[in-house]
């Protein structure tokens, strides 16, 4: 067996069921960038309430499209290779997520250098992404407190529309 260096892409970092691709484009956030597109939620929300498999991530999972309007199904095959040797070299990157990647027609002619880039930018949005809600949920807008039923004070601005009309 080769020794992948403390790299991998075993099935458990693996999004498997159909049900999961559609929960994540359903109910994540998504965002699309040069020949891939994503899809994402926090790790363990794709999980059911109460199974064994609800256990605290603390890895990303993800899983892989690639339609046929990339192209054939040798071209697709080719594509789905680059871009699990990305993964595989970039999944320690990712904060706990739950990602669907879709690949988009330029994927095609994409080298396993530009899916990496597209990695290292995917993996820095969604944790900055996932560090603002963690800011949101601990505080109210404008930096303060949340009151104890959840709204947060009107910012600044609302006295200003208040004064304008």
């Amino acid at each position: 067996m080769t020794d992948l260096g403390g790299h991998g892409f075993p099935k458990a970092r693996r999004l498997r069921v159909r049900a999961q691709y559609v929960a994540l484009k359903e109910k994540g956030e998504g965002f699309a960038d040069g020949p891939l597109a994503a899809s994402w939620l926090p790790a363990g929300a794709l999980d059911r309430p109460g199974s064994r498999s609800q256990i605290q991530r603390t890895e990303a999972r993800v899983g892989v499209t690639v339609s046929s309007r990339v192209g054939g199904s040798v071209v697709r095959n080719q594509v789905k290779r680059r871009l699990r040797e990305a993964i595989r070299l970039e999944l320690a990157r990712f904060p706990a997520v739950e990602l669907s990647i879709v690949a988009r027609p330029s994927a095609a002619t994409a080298s396993v250098a530009m899916f990496r880039a597209w990695m290292g930018r995917a993996a820095a949005r969604i944790a900055k992404t996932l560090a603002a809600k963690r800011k949101e949920v601990g505080q109210g807008r404008a930096g303060q407190p949340a009151r104890a039923g959840g709204a947060a004070e009107p910012g600044p601005q609302a006295d200003v529309k208040k004064e304008q009309t």
